[in-house]
C-alpha cells in the first residue's frame, strides 16, 4: 500500500486492455489469463482506493467491468468537460465510464462542441497509440478536482 498519509482524491485507471468491449473480438485468442490479470488490477486498485479514506474513482472505458464487478456509477464523454481549463482539446465523444467511491462528487458538465468525432478511432497505428487513447481528458480531470477537492491555485512567477 502507498505511505499513510491524508489524501485529497485518488484516480485509478487501470489498463483496459483485456477488459474494453472495443477490444471483444480478441478475447478469445487472449484467454482466461487476460482477464485474470486485468480483475485483479481492478481489485488492486479498488482496495488502494478504499483504504485511502479520499473521495476515489475508478475510469475505464465502456468494458466488461459491469458484469464482473458491479455497474459504474456514471459515465462521460470528454466533451462534456471541455470547458474547463485544460479541456479545449478534448472536444471529441469516447463514453467512459467511472466506479467511485469516499464520497465522490461528480462535476458538473461544462460541454464543447464536438469537433473531432472519429479522433479516438481514427488514431494513427503507432507504437504508443495504445497510451494515447488512454489519456484521462484534462477539462474531466480538472472538473474532478474542482468538485472533490477544491480550486487549484497555482503561484505564477
Amino acid at each position: 500500500m502507498p505511505p499513510p498519509r491524508r489524501y485529497a482524491i485518488v484516480f485509478a485507471a487501470p489498463p483496459c486492455t483485456h477488459l474494453a468491449v472495443s477490444g471483444a473480438r480478441w478475447f478469445k485468442e487472449k484467454g482466461m489469463g487476460g482477464l485474470t490479470e486485468a480483475i485483479e488490477i481492478v481489485e488492486a486498485c479498488r482496495r488502494i482506493c478504499e483504504w485511502s479514506g479520499a473521495p476515489w474513482m475508478i475510469e475505464n472505458p465502456v468494458s466488461t467491468l459491469g458484469s464482473y464487478w458491479r455497474r459504474p456509477d456514471f459515465s462521460f464523454h470528454p466533451n462534456e468537460f471541455g470547458g474547463y481549463d485544460g479541456g479545449e482539446a478534448d472536444d471529441y465523444p469516447k463514453r467512459t465510464c467511472i466506479w467511485t467511491g469516499g464520497g465522490f462528487r461528480f462535476p458538473q458538465k461544462r460541454p464543447i462542441p464536438v469537433g473531432r468525432p472519429k479522433f479516438i478511432n481514427h488514431m494513427p497505428e503507432t507504437p504508443d497509440r495504445g497510451n494515447l487513447r488512454s489519456v484521462t481528458p484534462p477539462g474531466f480531470a480538472r472538473a474532478v478536482f474542482e468538485a472533490n477537492v477544491g480550486k487549484l491555485h497555482l503561484c505564477r512567477r
